[in-house]
């Protein structure tokens, strides 16, 4: 394993289902009276502990901050347990339990990972719920039904290699043990080319923003010289500032050609979707192509059988099955400003697109603009249990989504690019960057994160955000995988009953069609406390995204985000 992660970049190189791959072997020696359930346990924590000597390379501090979007990551060696068979049937054993009593030990550097079938036994729901109440923010909750459905929808494979599915990295499934899925090949921001739509925009989002950083350079050097804290240079500043947003303002104003309905408005998102892709995906395949040339993985590409059939390296597309991998951030943003937009605008004639576009270049300052954003935020938004056009208005821009994706050729590898939805923590990086919308989401906050609901646009209720995110077509347009990760008070499931909760909560999200769930079950005074006194809680582990992190680890700005999002009480 440490061999693999050493020829490669040291990223998501992934055990696959190593209960199912180890159990015959334990089976063995436990007849023959050669090991103990305690001693493979035993041994098995040191196999995970050894996981920890492989250290990420993540630069977080260059120009870009690229190292911010994944900051802390550990290695992510993502491990698969529980299951159906590829015959069908439930295939949990002993070392099943034996890996979820080793996710109590907290690892950090392996990516627990439980995969949840409808014929799964109350006691394994029961231990997995157990683990979490118990303090561990692992494994992550995969369900069968559905990852084995979109798998078959978008690969060419049978459902006994469907049903042999395994996590690769965060949250993304390989179809087979001969898929070689580059899972996390590029993150798109599908809120700027809907703003574009909006707004009649037309410049190139991939190669934009030349002109901007010139303008942030010529805003700095005032900064800088009129830097002193007093009457005179604050005045200056304030002046200087409001006339360039003034300005800003007015000169794209004048060149908003806003669509006439909400099919133009649609149809236009499509297009511009489309084009940003193409941008994002050309650079990528000659990424790709770079690697294919010039990196080749013979241990990997050994361990593949169409590679070994082939003669051919991973990278030349010696593997059977082949995709690419691509996330969108910012689905839950637009469908709510669509839906907001529909409502407000063409069913109810409340406001003019004019006037929706105006408020959020002014951030809805202004006691018009309040109005308007008053307006925006009545209409129900998605985790509003009940409110089945929030739910269908998501599925819609996922559609869209996947159409942008389809509309650019395979991979190198020829692979297919497939969608996902986990965000790491670009929501927070794109949010500080996005505008207002009309969603009533102002400027610099974060965006939703993955497939769920925005902060502060949900009810206080676990559940009805539960469904909300349970009515999504996850099979047809989430072939990469998504994430779902709350913060829910461990006071709920204290008490005899507490298990037993937990895991009905677990099982009626999934058999309504709740494709994955991660959540941090934790007291959020404890987070709070670690916050203020970091020596006492080094080893508090906390789920971040796709992985796990220690607590006393992450930046100041990261904690707060953690501490700040919506927490189920």
């Amino acid at each position: 394993q440490i061999a693999l992660c050493i020829e490669s970049y040291e990223n998501a190189v992934s055990f696959g289902r190593l209960d199912q791959i180890l159990y015959p072997y334990y089976k063995r020696d436990k007849e023959a009276g050669i090991i103990s359930y305690e001693k493979a346990k035993e041994l098995m924590a040191l196999f995970i502990l050894k996981m920890d000597e492989v250290i990420l390379a993540n630069d977080g501090d260059t120009y870009l901050g690229i190292g911010r979007l994944f900051e802390t990551m550990s290695t992510d060696q993502s491990l698969t347990v529980g299951g159906l068979a590829r015959d069908g049937k439930e295939a949990t054993n002993d070392v099943t339990y034996m890996l979820l009593d080793v996710c109590e030990l907290q690892p950090y550097a392996v990516n627990m990972t439980a995969r949840i079938p409808a014929k799964s036994p109350d006691e394994y729901l029961e231990r997995l719920a157990e683990v979490y109440i118990n303090g561990a923010p692992m494994p992550a909750l995969y369900n069968d039904e559905i990852y084995i459905d979109t798998l078959q929808r978008h690969y060419p494979v049978s459902v006994e290699n469907a049903r042999n599915y395994s996590i690769v990295g965060c949250v993304e499934p390989n179809a087979s043990d001969d898929h070689f899925g580059n899972t996390d090949c590029a993150n798109m921001n599908v809120v700027l080319p809907f703003l574009q739509a909006l707004k009649g925009e037309e410049h190139d989002l991939w190669n934009f923003g030349f002109n901007e950083q010139l303008g942030k350079i010529f805003t700095k050097c005032v900064e800088y010289n009129f830097r002193r804290d007093n009457a005179f240079s604050r005045f200056i500043l304030s002046k200087y500032t409001s006339a360039r947003n003034r300005r800003k303002i007015k000169k794209a104003s004048s060149s908003y050609n806003p669509p006439a309905n909400m099919d133009e408005l649609l149809e236009r998102f499509q297009m511009r979707l489309n084009h940003l892709a193409s941008s994002i995906l050309a650079d990528h395949q000659k990424i790709e192509n770079e690697i294919r040339k010039n990196f080749p993985t013979p241990l990997a590409s050994s361990l593949f059988k169409g590679c070994i059939e082939s003669g051919k390296d991973v990278n030349e597309c010696g593997a059977t099955f082949n995709s690419s991998g691509i996330q969108a951030v910012g689905i839950t943003d637009v469908a709510d400003s669509l839906h907001a937009i529909h409502e407000v605008v063409y069913r109810k004639g409340l406001y003019t697109l004019r006037d929706i576009i105006n408020a959020i270049d002014y951030d809805f300052e202004g006691e018009r603009y309040q109005k308007i954003k008053s307006a925006l935020l009545e209409v129900p938004k998605f985790g509003h249990d009940g409110s089945r056009e929030a739910v269908e208005w998501v599925n819609r821009v996922m559609e869209i989504y996947v159409k942008a994706l389809h509309s650019v050729e395979n991979s190198p590898r020829d692979g297919i690019y497939t969608a996902g939805y986990y965000a790491l923590n670009v929501s927070d990086v794109y949010g500080a960057k996005t505008p207002s919308l009309p969603s009533g989401r102002l400027k610099g906050v974060p965006l939703a994160n993955s497939i769920t609901p925005h902060y502060g646009m949900h009810t206080s209720d676990l559940l009805s955000s539960l469904n909300s995110v349970a009515g999504v077509d996850f099979a047809h347009y989430a072939p990469n995988g998504t994430t779902v990760t709350f913060t829910i008070d461990s006071a709920l499931f204290q008490g005899p009953d507490g298990v037993r909760n937990l895991s009905g909560i677990i099982s009626t999200y999934f058999k309504k069609g709740g494709m994955q769930f991660q959540p941090n079950v934790l007291n959020r005074e404890l987070l709070l406390d670690a916050y203020k006194n970091p020596e006492k809680h080094k080893y508090l582990l906390v789920r971040v995204a796709g992985y796990c992190a220690y607590f006393y680890d992450l930046s100041d700005e990261l904690k707060k985000a953690i501490i700040n999002r919506t927490y189920y009480s």
